[in-house]
């Protein structure tokens, strides 16, 4: 007889939070960048931090046992790692969507099975589905945490767009919050115009940020609801990035639909979203964000490449494509058809 399978990765996985947690208050206390700020002792980050001695001590332990810290006697600093990604200055920080994690979503993620149960947020969320209330101060935490995760994929999108999309010139990036694909675009591609729409203080966020990348003379914003106001004439692509895995099918439909009527002939819908495989057991990241899904939004989760393609042709566009991008984004590309002959 066999002997049965270990438990080690149970274990593992049902204590995962334990680390979890520890990393998002590492984050939370900015204690990547106090480290390399010279605060490299457990004396010192504790004195800056005002904590005591022992957690102070344990964070630091288990930073290093995690791979982002590295300890000589006394003294820590930083992986590479943890240097580029962590530490607040950095071109490839994402500290802040570490800390969005932290404040706004690790609470609600203890009531997955009341999310579960009701088929719905565990938080208020208005007649659109959205959270409700938003403050400024969350909204602007919000959409910089964002901004640290779509850097890599703007900067993928840009290169993208540079080879196989430069026949586009202006592009419409709705709900584009900081404008990281949209900068990323425009980066590439010195031909091309773009408007980040989305809201006001997204928009606050994203002129800070198209600024310093020195594109604020082709790049702009409109502070607009995607919902509730039309689309802008003018633009011949529309972006729709991190969005519609926010939404039900039928909000989903109703802008890809908004969008045909928008968009001259020939000009084209890009959706840069996480897409699952056939069987919906796939990738991880995907799979995983339907959790999230489930605890802050009514009827949001990831989807097929089949249920866009659906929608898609559903709305008049053709030609749709289906491309990886990078890391667990996915593209899936239409095209309003040019218009016919006069009869």
């Amino acid at each position: 007889m066999e002997d049965p399978p270990s438990p080690g990765p149970l274990l593992e996985l049902g204590t995962a939070y334990w680390t979890s947690k520890a990393f998002l208050t590492a984050c939370n206390l900015g204690l990547f960048s106090l480290i390399e700020g010279g605060n490299d002792t457990v004396e010192r980050l504790a004195g800056a931090l005002s904590l005591p001695l022992r957690g102070t001590r344990y964070l630091l332990e288990g930073m290093t046992a995690l791979g982002l810290l590295e300890k000589t006697g006394e003294q820590y600093r930083t992986t590479p790692l943890a240097s580029a990604h962590l530490v607040d200055g950095k071109p490839e920080y994402m500290g802040d969507l570490f800390v969005t994690l932290d404040r706004h979503f690790f609470a609600p993620f203890q009531d997955l099975e009341t999310a579960m149960r009701r088929d719905g947020p565990v938080w208020p969320v208005d007649s659109l589905g959205r959270r409700v209330p938003l403050t400024p101060e969350q909204s602007e935490l919000f959409t910089r945490g964002m901004h640290g995760l779509t850097g890599a994929t703007g900067a993928a999108f840009g290169r993208e767009w540079a080879s196989g999309l430069s026949c586009r010139r202006h592009l419409l990036d709705i709900g584009g919050g900081s404008g990281a694909m949209s900068i990323g675009a425009a980066g590439q591609a010195p031909g091309l115009r773009a408007t980040v729409l989305d809201r006001p203080v997204p928009c606050a966020v994203a002129r800070e940020y198209i600024a310093a990348a020195g594109l604020s003379d082709r790049v702009d914003t409109l502070e607009s609801d995607i919902f509730e106001d039309p689309f802008p004439d003018g633009p011949d692509a529309h972006l729709y990035s991190n969005v519609l895995q926010n939404y039900g099918e039928d909000r989903c439909r109703g802008l890809l639909q908004k969008s045909f009527g928008a968009l001259p002939p020939g000009g084209g819908v890009v959706i840069a979203e996480l897409v699952l495989d056939d069987e919906r057991t796939g990738p991880p990241f995907p799979v995983a964000f339907n959790f999230l899904a489930l605890v802050v939004t009514e009827r949001g989760g990831t989807r097929t490449y089949d249920e866009y393609r659906s929608w898609l042709e559903e709305a008049g566009f053709v030609g749709i494509e289906l491309q990886h991008l990078f890391g667990p984004t996915s593209l899936v590309f239409g095209t309003k058809p040019e218009a016919g002959p006069a009869a």
